[in-house]
């Protein structure tokens, strides 16, 4: 009788440790014969034979065994030789070596996650599965399962985590010279053309700087910085100097530029405001930064009223140009003239002229005296003329009378006559000029 004739063999292993596991018992009458003392042949026969296992290949194999026994000799009795089935059997999964719990990808890098494994197998491996849902362009921690399997349905699994990681942070650039950006004063700005950010994987990230609040309501300089994150959530920041800056000059505009006043007018209580038509800025207007200057004074001629506005960045200034007038006509002096014929006079020391404000008029005198005959006796008209300096003009007419020649007693009593005339006029005059001095002593004091 056989037992064990159905010997499982692992793959790979060596036979001779199983080929002692069949064995036969003798029996006789239905009585095990304990003391029998049965020998193997083992090499097999018909078709079957022990040489032709082969223990690396998963398969059945068949080799004929037969027992003798030299003490009771049954010989070649019914069941002295069995068909023994060796089953080569793969019972061993296959083994996965994990060679990081921590697989790291780059982000934006190619990856092979068969770097972090080794697989091996007592028999055929069949193609390794692994399964994961690692995004490369987003950072984080992926699970992965490396499952292996052999052709005879082993399997093992085994699991590590795929970390996408991103360690480099944008690069923020700013083309501001000495990272100075100057934006106007009080006017909508847009700085963002100074910078760019970069990314190492996702390129031009300019479009997701953040930007912090502006303020230039005021002439200023302050830190100011703006920041940038890539979708790894690395950021970068980068700091310059906001100066803002007054880039617009104020308008002074006045009302006129040419001016005409009253020469006699007192200067020193005009308000020179009145001929400032508007003054506008872009930051408020401090009347305190205004100066009005001149150089007025009481005489006719032409002088100038500058004005000076600044905003502490700027200064703008303007200017009237003011022509100082009289508008009193000059005073004509003159009396009716005797003389006789052929003995012609210079009309001229007859006529006086007075102006206060043009002290230089009698410069100015002209005597017409085309329709005197100085070789007639006769009544005759002439005209005297002067213009000031302020272009007023004054023109008196007055009698030539030109008389026939006296006898010599006459003549002498028109001598002593002409002398008296002439003291008479020359007295006028003084009584005049101290009274011109007088005058213009008072006007001088009245000015003061």
């Amino acid at each position: 009788m056989w037992v064990n004739t159905t010997v499982n063999v692992p793959v790979g292993a060596s036979i001779e440790d199983y080929k002692n596991i069949p064995k036969a018992y003798l029996y006789k009458n239905d009585v095990c014969l304990t003391d029998s003392t049965i020998t193997y042949n083992t090499e097999g026969d018909w078709l079957y034979y022990f040489k032709d296992i082969d223990t690396y290949t998963v398969g059945q194999y068949h080799v004929w065994y037969k027992a003798y026994d030299a003490k009771y000799s049954p010989g070649t009795c019914t069941g002295y030789k069995a068909l023994v089935t060796f089953n080569v059997v793969d019972k061993k999964p296959p083994e996965i070596k994990i060679n990081q719990n921590y697989f790291y990808i780059k982000r934006g890098n190619d990856f092979d996650l068969s770097k972090n494994y080794n697989v091996k197998d007592n028999y055929k491996l069949e193609p390794v599965e692994v399964l994961h849902e690692i995004n490369n362009k987003k950072t984080g921690t992926y699970l992965v399962s490396v499952i292996a399997k052999d052709s005879s349905g082993n399997q093992a699994i085994s699991k590590f985590n795929a970390v996408v990681y991103e360690n480099e942070s944008p690069v923020i650039s700013c083309d501001a010279p000495g990272d100075i950006i100057q934006i106007p004063l009080n006017k909508e700005v847009d700085i963002s053309s100074h910078f760019t950010a970069v990314d190492s994987y996702e390129g031009d990230i300019s479009d997701r700087i953040e930007y912090p609040i502006i303020k230039n309501d005021t002439v200023s300089e302050y830190p100011y910085t703006v920041t940038v994150k890539n979708e790894a959530n690395l950021s970068s920041t980068y700091k310059v100097t906001i100066k803002v800056i007054d880039d617009v000059e104020p308008t002074l505009e006045l009302s006129c530029h040419n001016l005409v006043l009253d020469y006699s007018l007192d200067f020193y209580l005009i308000d020179y405001r009145r001929y400032i038509k508007r003054i506008s800025d872009n930051l408020p207007i401090n009347y305190d930064n205004l100066i009005i200057t001149h150089d007025l004074e009481n005489r006719v001629g032409s002088y100038t009223i500058w004005y000076s506005y600044s905003d502490g960045i700027f200064t703008v200034s303007d200017s009237i140009e003011v022509s100082l007038v009289s508008y009193d006509k000059p005073e004509v002096y003159v009396d009716d003239i005797e003389l006789t014929v052929d003995n012609p006079i210079d009309l001229y020391d007859f006529v006086s002229v007075y102006d206060k404000s043009d002290m230089n008029v009698s410069s100015t005198i002209e005597i017409y005296d085309e329709n005197v005959d100085y070789t007639k006796a006769g009544t005759y008209y002439a005209e005297v003329y002067c213009i000031n300096s302020s272009g007023l003009s004054t023109t008196k007419r007055f009698k030539v009378i030109v008389k026939e020649e006296a006898v010599e007693s006459e003549s002498f009593n028109y001598y002593f006559l002409g002398l008296i005339l002439a003291f008479v006029l020359i007295f006028g005059l003084l009584i005049f000029i101290v009274l011109y001095i007088v005058l213009n002593k008072r006007k001088l004091k009245k000015s003061m």
